[in-house]
């Protein structure tokens, strides 16, 4: 071994815990962190809500950390067991200051997987990540974002003349738009968002997630999370919940009812929350990922967004990597047996299937 080499310190790979969360946070946003999906929030959020077990893996020069991994073990009834960072969002994988780190978390990821025998392992990087050139990876979704101006007034005026006229439209219809910061929201303003949320859910033929991945998100991120409520007749008819990390927020969950569509209270849902990022200093809003070309992908696109391909790097046998999209032919019946039940039913079955869906 070289005189050079024997100078690195070694890699040591720790488990995290609440004792870490500060300097975990600290370490995602001086490593540049792209969006909250690294923030060790999620770590006790994902337990509580929906029992996925977290393994935070950081690496450790000499006692500081170089590298981290947030893991969940998704145990499904339906696709066996999985571990993924990070389940449910639009991001995680490996963050690390350089490759040995890198691949002494990817090695034990690798390990860990073997010895408890997890199907694969999936790791939803942002960008591109050189040292996963020979693993699988799936190009499927783009996240699409939107730098944002320093005044509201300036994005209002970039946008073209027919959406600033979607977002007079509800206005005029007498529709009210309510911003909750999460220090102050309460039982009720989550009801009404999983009112809107879960009916929605429903019509897409898709199962809910539990109320209480909601009321743990806020609570964990309290000043960084917004709920936006928009408030027609005295009834909710779209909602969403955002999350800031860092320089950027994101829109994570939007719904709106699709009997007010056709006074596009989704686009006063979305310039709200943007009217708020921008006056809570955020420099890029995140509207979530999609597929390229498809409806969402038009509705974002018209806002000024661009697509950022995301990459998802998985270790194990392409064969045990199950495609858990409602776009696959095989769930095209249970989606349309889903789109006519009842909400009633739908959001009391939902929350069950949900937390088996990695």
């Amino acid at each position: 071994m070289s005189a050079v080499a024997e100078d690195i310190p070694p890699v040591d790979i720790t488990v995290s815990g609440d004792w870490d969360a500060d300097e975990w946070d600290a370490y995602a946003l001086a490593a540049g962190a792209d969006g909250h999906f690294h923030a060790y929030a999620w770590r006790n959020i994902l337990w509580r809500a929906l029992k996925h077990r977290p393994r935070y893996l950081a690496a450790r020069r000499r006692g500081s950390i170089t590298g981290i991994l947030p893991l969940f073990d998704v145990n499904s009834r339906l696709f066996g067991r999985s571990l993924i960072s990070v389940p449910f969002l639009n991001g995680g994988g490996v963050l690390a200051s350089d490759d040995v780190s890198a691949l002494t978390l990817l090695r034990h990821a690798h390990e860990f997987m073997q010895e408890n025998g997890h199907r694969y392992v999936e790791l939803r990087h942002r960008q591109a990540f050189p040292l996963a050139d020979n693993f699988i990876c799936r190009r499927h979704k783009v996240a699409m974002r939107l730098a944002l101006p320093v005044d509201p007034d300036q994005l209002f005026a970039d946008l073209k003349a027919k959406v600033r006229s979607q977002v007079r439209r509800p206005v005029k219809a007498g529709a009210r738009a309510q911003v909750i910061n999460g220090q102050n929201i309460v039982d009720r303003d989550i009801d009404a968002f999983y009112r809107v949320f879960s009916e929605n859910m429903r019509d897409l033929g898709t199962p809910v997630f539990p109320k209480a991945l909601f009321r743990e998100t806020v609570d964990a991120f309290g000043g960084r999370a917004w709920l936006v409520i928009v408030w027609l007749d005295g009834h909710p008819s779209a909602a969403g919940l955002m999350v800031g990390f860092g320089p950027s927020i994101e829109m994570i969950w939007a719904s709106s009812l699709r009997c007010f569509n056709r006074l596009s209270v989704n686009m006063q849902l979305y310039w709200e929350a943007m009217h708020t990022a921008i006056e809570q200093g955020y420099r890029l809003f995140d509207f979530g990922r999609c597929t390229e070309g498809g409806p969402t992908y038009r509705f974002k696109a018209q806002w000024g967004a661009e697509p950022a391909p995301l990459h998802w790097h998985y270790l194990g046998n392409k064969e045990r990597i199950p495609d858990v999209s409602p776009a696959n032919p095989r769930f095209h019946l249970a989606v349309r047996a889903w789109q006519n039940l009842p909400v009633s039913i739908a959001n009391r079955i939902g929350p069950m299937i949900a937390r088996s869906l990695p």
